[in-house]
């Protein structure tokens, strides 16, 4: 007989961890350090105080096996440490040992996207070495708090094994983590991954300490400039890319459920007795019309209404607990709907919850799409919410969406970072203007630099919400929107020209191809700002480029005209018995 039953998001991850970018012990060591250090870089830009994050990856103690075999997988301690707010003690648990548990939900530009980046770091440690993780944390004051904690990965929750009170100052935080991995094939794209984060982060200072004794594994990039960008605002939801789901989730949140049903209330809603059947259909108050449509919804004798908590209301289910705690869901009648109802917002009141619309808006929208205004919206049907979704997309007299929830890095700082790490001879760095797709917005910003260090090989740099995606470049929309230009006819670069692209896309819905978010999915509206920015970009390189080859060429051409001169002088100091000039004269 077949079996069925459900799994936690923590295990879920733990038998599929390479969705997260934990597949290897190569790609895994590289994205624990990855995820660590957006934390820290996050933290940071959240209080507006430049980050100084240090990075120590170092050999542990090795397993039997790897010291017999010599394998390449090692054991290795990372610690990532950070000067940022830290966290409160009292969340510290959970915020490192629950999977999809997060503040980066909200509408409006992050690193992290899922909840899960640093928790999955901790995961992948645990299930390779069962060592536990090591969280610091100091808020303000000379208390840190220390937690040693592991994860439940059964039941999605933290399991502390110790915790403890130390004096320090200052604030941060310090995670340390046990882990296998590949350094001997991760280490390359560890460093440039701190490289590259400091091109696109050049207010930040990072210090690596990595496990061998080469120099670039001992790195320290100081911070180019004191100067963040803006922060970002949280946004109200754009109309468009609104689906029925959403607008069932938004009209279960314009309803104010009670705590818990007390006996006072089924009182004053004169709810007794034992059949729910026999209860009262219509109640004199809002307050008393609300009670009854939950009793009626959750169909119990009045005795046992007393203690139950309704927890929200979506579309037309209620979740609810009884008193003794145990979770129910029950699908609402039409008739008891309809009392809710009574109780729901006006249509052109809720859509003033969408970004950009007020009554105006609304007014106008309602009329386009044939609803009425002062219908409730509890009243409406899943065929009703359906098409007010389909019409809230096709609408096209609705604001663009504001792009005050992003926080593009600038050009200017994007110049400063690329200037400091790359050293080229020439830099030029431009940011579009806002636009959107699917009603979320985007802004994309382009850099171009030519010559200097910068090794032959035309290479580009991809970056989203400021990180650095150094994996499957070959299904990334910027790289392909990159190698599909004509560099070389048209901008006169090609293939093996000293040239770095780096493209960095910021928005509220990065359209990551995997939750391991490494490349970006490709969308029309993307893809043509990222060509337009090269474009301009690469119309002031062919500029550089060919005043550069045309001043080589005067220099080949003085250089013969002066080879000339030379014979000449002295073939004429010879004729003429006078001593040979200096041709620097003529220089």
């Amino acid at each position: 007989m077949e079996t069925f039953e459900q799994k936690t998001p923590s295990d879920f991850f733990y038998d599929h961890r390479d969705l997260a970018g934990f597949g290897t012990t190569t790609r895994a060591i590289y994205t624990v350090v990855r995820e660590l250090v957006e934390n820290s870089l996050d933290a940071g830009d959240r209080e507006g105080i430049p980050p100084d994050i240090t990075i120590s990856l170092k050999e542990a103690e090795q397993t039997r096996a790897a010291k017999q075999n010599g394998l390449a997988d090692r054991r290795y301690v990372l610690t990532v440490r950070d000067n940022g707010p830290g966290i409160k003690p009292q969340i510290v648990p959970k915020a490192f040992g629950t999977v999809l548990f997060g503040s980066k939900y909200g509408l409006k530009q992050a690193r992290g996207m899922f909840g899960m980046g640093a928790t999955m770091a901790i995961l992948y440690g645990q299930i390779t070495t069962s060592q536990p993780v090591v969280v610091e944390s100091g808020t303000g004051g000379k208390k840190w708090h220390r937690f040693t904690l592991k994860l439940d990965i059964q039941h999605n929750r933290p399991n502390v094994l110790a915790k403890e009170v130390f004096r320090r100052t200052g604030t941060g935080l310090s995670i340390s983590i046990t882990l296998d991995g590949n350094y001997a094939k991760a280490g390359s794209k560890i460093r440039s991954y701190v490289r590259q984060t400091a091109i696109i982060t050049p207010y930040a200072s990072i210090s690596y300490d990595g496990p061998t004794d080469k120099p670039e594994d001992h790195m320290t990039l100081t911070r180019s400039t004191s100067k963040m960008p803006e922060p970002p605002v949280e946004a109200k939801r754009h109309p468009h890319g609104t689906n029925a789901e959403t607008l069932n989730r938004m009209i279960g949140q314009t309803v104010t459920l009670p705590p818990e049903i007390t006996a006072t209330d089924l009182k004053a809603a004169g709810i007794r007795g034992t059949d729910p059947k026999k209860y009262p259909r219509t109640f004199k108050t809002n307050a008393t019309r609300m009670t009854g449509a939950l009793a009626l919804a959750m169909g119990l004798p009045a005795a046992d209404l007393v203690g139950c908590k309704p927890v929200s209301l979506t579309g037309r289910t209620l979740a609810w607990e009884t008193a003794g705690g145990r979770p129910r869901l029950t699908n609402l009648t039409k008739e008891i709907q309809r009392l809710f109802a009574k109780n729901g917002m006006p249509l052109s009141k809720f859509l003033t919850r969408f970004q950009g619309v007020g009554p105006g808006t609304a007014k106008a929208f309602l009329k386009h799409a044939g609803f009425k205004p002062n219908t409730s919206v509890l009243s409406l049907e899943d065929g009703d919410i359906s098409e007010l979704a389909a019409s809230l997309n096709a609408y096209e007299d609705f604001r663009a969406p504001d792009p005050s929830c992003l926080s593009p890095l600038g050009a200017g700082l994007l110049e400063a970072g690329m200037k400091a790490i790359l050293e080229p001879a020439y830099l030029a760095t431009l940011q579009r203007r806002p636009a959107a797709y699917s009603g979320y917005p985007f802004i994309v910003e382009v850099g171009l630099a030519y010559g200097g260090n910068i090794k032959s090989g035309f290479a580009i740099q991809r970056f989203s919400n400021r990180i650095p995606l150094l994996y499957d470049e070959g299904e990334d929309a910027m790289a392909l929107v990159t190698k599909d230009i004509c560099w070389k006819q048209l901008y006169g670069v090609g293939d093996d020209s000293p040239v770095a692209a780096v493209i960095h896309v910021c928005s509220t819905q990065i359209p990551y191809k995997s939750a391991g978010k490494e490349s970006v999915g490709s969308r029309p509206e993307i893809d043509r700002e990222i060509r337009l920015g090269l474009q301009v970009l690469g119309r002031k390189l062919a500029t550089h480029v060919r005043q550069r080859e045309q001043r080589e060429h005067e220099a080949k051409r003085s250089a013969w005209v002066l080879k000339y001169l030379d014979a000449t002088a002295g073939l004429a100091a010879e004729i003429t018995q006078k001593p040979k000039p200096k041709l620097e004269a003529f220089g």
